[in-house]
């Protein structure tokens, strides 16, 4: 009977090629392992995930945030020498801590499970921890992809266990891994650092708007400024200072216990080691705020943004707006990201949807492009453009949508879709790659299953804008903001996903029903390719009959509003804004 033997990297390399490999997710079953995966025995731990208590555990980890941010902000309060709020504390770190205790927890349920298969060996990685600890936000993100660092990860948790009866044994990384990941880390910021506004005072601060806000600063009346700078500094990590982080902090449960000490080890440097030099370098060059704050994305991977706007909301009492950046935004039945951005904000701004007092529907200002018609459909064309998805290896966070072995349906459910067309029509696709390879190997998948489909994007640097204006009709296999663009842009546009994965709010999901009625969404690839195979010949009159407009415009009043001159309602909804804050002052 062969011995079992637990493998903690989706790469073979690091597996064992006599015994039983016991493999921690689908993630293993990526192209590049399919003649190992038949040579060697294995098993696959079960989706921790892939049960009723989805709700329960998203809860636990809410729950978790809170309680550890409490004590969190305690402790960088004393290392150094500050007295931010809770909030404040929320707003730099708290992005990132869900991110980290919703990982662990994902990481440390697999390696819980896989031990209960009483795994006889083990190959860990033989990497110091300090390799991994990231600058700020912006290179985590780019981190929790890797699977190295997930190789890492898994083994820290695996080693906080303590399992007498399993052989470690410590294997080292490829040279070629370690390459690409210090590529991660040397990524060239393309951000200005050496603009600074010292001195300057401004009531509106745009940063990471996902828009011009050139013609609303005009009508507000002020002139602004650029986007801001980012700082990055190179550190060397302080152990001393490190585990003083919850120092005073009682775990109440092993998984808490893991989850600390991977915090201590892990936390990005900009909360740490260069957060005096953040600090000091946004007080001197950012401009002073004396109003309302807005972003969409900085909220989440700028640090050196984050770190000035507490100074800006505890001194001057700036109001913070933030804004939808994403088509996964008022729609999922969990969406993690949304109810963080919605708790830290002052106010909401959404693309049409509002939920409560703090949300705000106004046009959609990120899309103004699209309602300008910088696509257009060429309905004379015979290209029909198929949009592809991909996903991360692994899970990273919490929402109601397809996450990594997941995507391996994601991959068969296109074959299906091209093995459905009709021979003459499928000879007319183009089929755009996903800028970003994860592992998958989609383009390979791709080109053996039909070596005449015409792949474009493969540099990952093909503009979509060009692309599609030379289309009639575009084809999306997820819920991508493409949906949006398009139906704002009154573009043609086909979705097919899976609705089991895709788990959307009670109360919205009326407007996706509609969608389906009129043949824009489907529930397979199969009822895709079909629709496309009856009416490819008359796309314009079905996106413009009576039926298909009304089911658009009832999806596009909640999630694409439009409205002209859309900076008009924006400037309003600000005044009304700066009116409260200066009677509150």
């Amino acid at each position: 009977m062969l011995e079992k033997h637990l493998a903690l990297s989706s790469d073979y390399y690091y597996w064992n090629e006599i015994e039983h490999n016991i493999l921690l997710g689908k993630w293993c079953l990526k192209n590049k392992n399919t003649g190992h995966l038949y040579k060697y025995k294995h098993s696959i731990i079960r989706d921790i995930w892939d049960d009723d208590k989805y709700d329960s555990k998203v809860a636990f980890c809410n729950t978790l945030h809170n309680v550890i941010l409490k004590h969190l902000s305690t402790s960088l309060n004393t290392i150094h020498d500050e007295d931010l709020n809770i909030r404040s504390w929320d707003i730099i770190v708290g992005w990132w801590l869900l991110f980290h205790i919703q990982i662990c927890y994902d990481r440390y349920h697999l390696i819980k499970s896989a031990l209960e298969q009483n795994p006889a060996s083990c190959n860990v990685l033989a990497l110091p921890a300090n390799f991994f600890i990231p600058a700020d936000s912006l290179e985590y993100t780019k981190f929790i992809y890797n699977d190295l660092r997930n190789f890492f990860l898994l083994s820290w948790i695996l080693n906080e266990f303590k399992h007498r009866d399993l052989e470690c044994r410590p294997i080292e990384a490829k040279p070629q891994d370690v390459r690409n990941f210090e590529e991660l880390k040397t990524a060239r910021l393309h951000r200005n650092q050496t603009i600074s506004y010292q001195g300057q005072s401004f009531k509106y601060t745009f940063a990471g708007a996902r828009f011009s806000p050139i013609t609303l600063r005009e009508i507000l009346k002020e002139n602004g400024h650029e986007e801001l700078p980012y700082y990055r500094y190179a550190f060397e990590p302080n152990p001393m200072l490190r585990e003083k982080l919850l120092s005073n902090y009682q775990p109440q449960s092993h998984f808490e216990q893991v989850c600390i000490s991977l915090l201590r080890n892990q936390m990005p440097a900009s909360f740490l080691e260069n957060f005096k030099r953040n600090h000091d370098s946004t007080s001197i060059n950012y401009p002073q705020n004396t109003g309302i704050i807005y972003t969409a994305n900085s909220i989440l991977t700028d640090d050196s943004f984050k770190i000035w706007a507490t100074t800006q909301i505890e001194r001057n009492k700036s109001i913070l707006v933030l804004g939808q950046h994403s088509n996964a935004y008022g729609n999922l039945h969990c969406q993690t990201a949304e109810d963080y951005e919605r708790r830290i904000s002052d106010s909401y701004v959404t693309w049409g949807w509002e939920e409560d007092k703090k949300t705000t529907a106004l046009p959609a200002l990120p899309l103004k492009p699209f309602f300008e018609k910088s696509i257009r459909a060429t309905y004379d064309s015979e290209k029909i453009t198929f949009i592809d998805a991909s996903l991360p290896l692994f899970k990273y966070w919490l929402y109601s949508l397809p996450q990594g072995g997941d995507h391996l349906e994601t991959i068969q459910d296109v074959l299906l879709f091209y093995k459905s067309l009709n021979p003459t029509l499928f000879k007319r696709f183009e089929h755009r790659l996903y800028f970003q390879n994860f592992g998958w190997d989609e383009e390979d998948i791709l080109r053996t299953n039909f070596p005449d489909l015409k792949l474009t994007n493969t540099d990952g640097a093909t503009p979509l804008k060009e692309q599609l204006n030379t289309s009639k009709l575009c084809v999306v296999n997820y819920h991508s903001l493409v949906l949006s663009e398009c139906i704002a842009a009154d573009y043609p546009v086909i979705c097919f996903w899976n609705f089991g994965k895709w788990k959307l709010r009670q109360n919205i999901k009326h407007l996706y029903d509609r969608l389906q009625d009129v043949g824009i969404l489907h529930p397979t690839p199969k009822s895709a390719a079909e629709f496309i195979n009856r009416k490819d010949a008359d796309i314009q009159s079905w996106w413009n009959n009576e039926k298909t407009v009304k089911a658009k415009e009832e999806y596009a009043a909640k999630f694409c509003k439009g409205e002209h001159e859309p900076e008009k309602a924006w400037a309003n909804f600000f005044n009304r804004l700066m009116v409260k804050h200066e009677h509150n002052s």
